[in-house]
């Protein structure tokens, strides 16, 4: 943390945290390219890190104080991002939880209305359904017919996939769309 003693307060760098944490809770979706981005800058940064430290050894016997900033610069960028990727993985978890909560609570209503009509709803607002949350707020999330009814949410985090419910089976699946 020399680099950032340097460079910002101890309240600054809890600051540096908090906004990573915010940031994968909100832009959870984007934390997969920054992913592949780090890991292929990763693999020159440390081969030049390793040749550095190789050089600074043979000439003076010992870590170059500017390779011992930057580590610590770019292991405070990875704590930065771990902070970032747990967090979207967590929000994502979250409202894939509340999805699956929603969809559970509406199947009394659902088949209540079924056996009054013979059909599932076409939509929800037949049945004045409670708004979906986010990842059911889509007009297509909700599907009806005689048969059977189905939910469909693509889940932006952690793996990008769709996730489905039927009816007939009574469980969720993974779908690709």
């Amino acid at each position: 943390m020399v680099i950032l003693r340097i460079i910002l307060p101890t309240r600054f760098k809890l600051a540096l945290f908090a906004i990573a944490a915010l940031a994968g809770v909100f832009l959870g979706e984007w934390h997969i390219l920054v992913l592949f981005a780090c890991a292929m800058l990763a693999v020159p940064l440390g081969l030049f890190m390793a040749v550095w430290l190789v050089m600074g050894l043979r000439r003076d016997a010992e870590v170059p104080i500017g390779l011992e900033r930057t580590f610590r610069a770019c292991m405070t960028a990875v704590g930065c991002l771990l902070v970032s990727l747990l967090s979207a993985w967590g929000a994502c978890h979250y409202q894939m939880q509340k999805a699956h909560s929603y969809v559970a609570s509406l199947a009394p209503l659902l088949d209540e209305y079924r056996s009054k009509t013979g059909n599932y709803p076409a939509s929800l607002a037949e049945i004045q359904a409670p708004s979906p949350p986010g990842l059911l707020s889509h007009k297509h999330s909700y599907h009806g017919d005689k048969g059977s009814y189905g939910f469909v949410y693509w889940a932006p985090f952690p793996a990008h996939r769709g996730r489905a419910f039927d009816s007939r089976t009574q469980r969720w699946e993974d779908v690709d769309f």
